[in-house]
């Protein structure tokens, strides 16, 4: 767990956060968001002491980081740039192998976690003798989580990590990190200035705006119970509606199975792929099925208006 305590952090131009509260549940997907200059950055850096706070305090699981040494608690920490930060000399296993290394692991266990860390990042075995300049963007941010959490760290920090991809690979690579977050059930602090990315990975949104958290909550409060007129706009303005489609699911509408005949859909497809669905096949309604593909639910065209 994560908590932060009246935080503040002042540079010579002025405050960047001020008196910041909020805790990050263990196992949670927690995302900072806001516009430039909105000390989600900042906030995130503090965690690990790359940024010093000039007062309150911050915990990692009820330690104050204050307390613990910088490398240490770095060691303890995984952490994922934008830039990524690949070492450019070293192969992909060595880049990953960073922190295990540090830490003394004997080689058979670097190895295996390697191994490990390319198969849960869906990264070719062939891939781990080549450099980062031999490797597709995507691949090189996918060794970048890869290399952050080699020495299985119960804490993941990431900024931005995927601002600099282009969209199809974005959105891949962020549909990656939410499978990884429900295998792995790390704790992730996430910062964006993308709602879209907000609302698809996380499980509690903190938005900030000049260094002050104006709202926090669950996205689907984000969107439906905006504070004032800056999240309201953050959150899409009149197009909140369509933000809404997107983080809730087919089995969040849906009513009693009755039978209706065509192609099912999972439960757990979220509500704009269900409507393109249904735009796709001419219908009004649509099968709802589980895991096991057995019916749990029908849902109907009407059903969107219910939100």
């Amino acid at each position: 767990m994560i908590e932060f305590r009246n935080v503040t952090k002042r540079f010579e131009q002025g405050a960047a956060v001020e008196d910041v509260s909020f805790e990050v549940e263990q196992g949670a997907f927690c995302v900072l968001i806001g516009t430039s200059g909105s000390g989600k950055s900042t906030t995130l850096r503090m965690v690990n002491r790359l940024i010093e706070p000039t007062s309150g305090s911050i915990l990692l699981h009820r330690q104050p980081v204050s307390g613990l040494r910088p490398v240490e608690l770095r060691r303890r920490i995984g952490y994922v740039i934008q830039s990524v930060g690949l070492f450019p000399h070293w192969t992909v296993a060595r880049n990953i192998a960073t922190v295990p290394r540090l830490l003394r692991w004997p080689r058979a266990r670097i190895e295996a976690r390697i191994d490990e860390l390319l198969d849960l990042l869906q990264l070719e075995p062939n891939v781990r003798d080549r450099h980062p300049h031999q490797l597709s963007g995507g691949q090189q941010q996918r060794v970048g989580v890869a290399r952050a959490l080699a020495a299985d760290p119960d804490v993941l920090l990431m900024d931005e990590p995927f601002g600099a991809l282009d969209p199809i690979t974005r959105s891949t690579l962020q549909t990656e990190l939410a499978r990884i977050h429900r295998r792995t059930g790390k704790t992730i602090l996430f910062v964006t200035h993308d709602i879209d990315e907000a609302l698809k990975l996380g499980d509690h949104i903190v938005v900030l705006d000049r260094g002050r958290i104006v709202q926090s909550g669950t996205p689907r409060e984000i969107v439906t119970h905006p504070v004032n007129d800056f999240v309201r706009d953050f959150a899409g303005g009149d197009d909140r509606g369509l933000r809404l489609l997107e983080i809730e699911t087919a089995a969040d509408a849906m009513r009693e199975a009755d039978g209706t005949d065509g192609e099912p859909i999972l439960g757990e497809t979220p509500l704009d792929r269900a409507l393109s669905l249904m735009v796709t096949r001419r219908v009004d309604r649509l099968n709802v099925v589980g895991a096991d593909k057995r019916a749990v639910g029908t849902l109907h065209l009407a059903d969107f208006a219910r939100l």
